[in-house]
């Protein structure tokens, strides 16, 4: 399960308008948060925009009374965002996995070649939590990781270069602690908000210009391809914002992901992407991921997105009629093949009485091959 929490410092500043505040205090959306993250009962669970005393106070206990133990890694933005440290959590549930290392890092602590492009890397406070786990029915390992990427669409490029030292970190960390192969041969699962889309086929002010059939964005097409050429828009190569000259240290030197294979789960299940995991009053997209390692995994059933194809009718989650899964290959329920624009997708902009974050969540049932 992946599920970005929507941190009660931004639920309260003044960015959701169009929600009642009475749907925006933590204490109205507290206990349908849990709810959500109870109902699916997941084995992994990662989690974004915890603030750091609802991690300590709330969700460690409620889940280590549940049978998880957790992982926490906060960040701290500069004095034009106040409010507690928010970060990513990472849970397992202690009967199905033992911890053998667990490593947490933020991007910018990380040293690279080149050197990370311009100056906005560096100030970024965003990071990552890895376990390697062990599953204890299979004696089979496993690694479990969870991110939140930079939210700007004007730094897409930074985004890339994000993804890339995440893969890295992840490459260098199975390679120490399993063997040179173990980039390749350990199973991976990855969820979180990538604040990146599977597909863009609307023109905006970051890409007034798009090929027929869409782009993938530079994060996506890195992890779901292995590699990010220096042509694409968003590798540091060619991205670049109004007075900035071009990154030379990246020309002609694609992005890799360091010999991690990954797919998304959904795509693997179905074909596709959902349209969308964040609706608010002005943008519409799926930017939250549960990627896989496709070799080493067989995906059983998704968790259904709460908007209905057939009706345009809002189905609200946890509702029996929905089944809480889809099963199996073919098409996603709540799945619009067909979309161009997200926007267009019957589903209200969110937080609301029903759902208490920005962001929906997703679940996968997965099978180890």
């Amino acid at each position: 399960m992946t599920y970005n929490l929507l941190a009660d410092k931004y639920a309260r500043g003044g960015w959701h308008g169009y929600c009642p505040p009475q749907h925006l205090t933590w204490d109205s959306r507290r206990e349908r948060i849990l709810q959500e993250i109870e109902s699916y009962s997941s084995d992994i669970i990662c989690l974004q925009e915890v603030e750091a005393q609802v991690f300590a106070g709330e969700l460690q206990p409620w889940l280590a009374a549940r049978g998880y133990r957790g992982h926490y890694l906060p960040r701290q933005y500069g004095d034009s965002v106040h409010g507690p440290p928010e970060g990513v959590a990472l849970f397992y549930r202690t009967e199905v996995f033992d911890l053998e290392q667990q490593h947490s890092f933020l991007f910018n602590s990380v040293p690279t070649s080149p050197p990370a492009p311009g100056s906005m890397f560096k100030k970024r406070q965003e990071g990552a939590i890895l376990a390697l786990l062990r599953h204890r029915a299979s004696k089979r390992q496993l690694l479990a990781a969870c991110t939140h990427l930079f939210w700007n669409p004007a730094f897409a490029d930074v985004k890339a270069f994000q993804a890339t030292v995440l893969c890295s970190e992840m490459a260098g960390f199975l390679t120490r602690h399993v063997g040179p192969d173990a980039p390749s041969s350990v199973p991976v699962v990855l969820g979180g908000d990538f604040n990146s889309v599977a597909c863009k086929r609307v023109p905006d002010v970051f890409d007034p210009k798009l090929p027929r059939d869409g782009q993938a964005s530079g994060v996506y097409a890195l992890l779901t391809r292995g590699s990010l050429p220096p042509s694409h828009p968003d590798h540091p190569a060619s991205r670049r914002r109004p007075g900035e000259a071009a990154n030379a240290d990246f020309k002609g030197q694609p992005l890799t992901t360091s010999g991690i294979q990954l797919a998304s789960s959904y795509v693997v299940a179905h074909g596709m992407d959902p349209p969308l995991t964040t609706r608010t009053n002005n943008f519409a997209g799926c930017l939250d991921y549960i990627f896989v390692s496709p070799r080493h995994f067989d995906v059983l059933r998704t968790l259904e997105l709460p908007y209905e194809h057939s009706s345009g009718e809002e189905a609200p989650r946890g509702d029996p009629g929905r089944g809480g899964a889809g099963g199996g290959k073919g098409e996603a329920a709540g799945t619009y093949p067909g979309v161009r624009d997200p926007m267009d997708v019957p589903f209200p902009p969110i937080p609301n009485e029903v759902f208490p974050s920005d962001h929906l969540s997703l679940a996968v049932v997965l099978g180890l091959r």
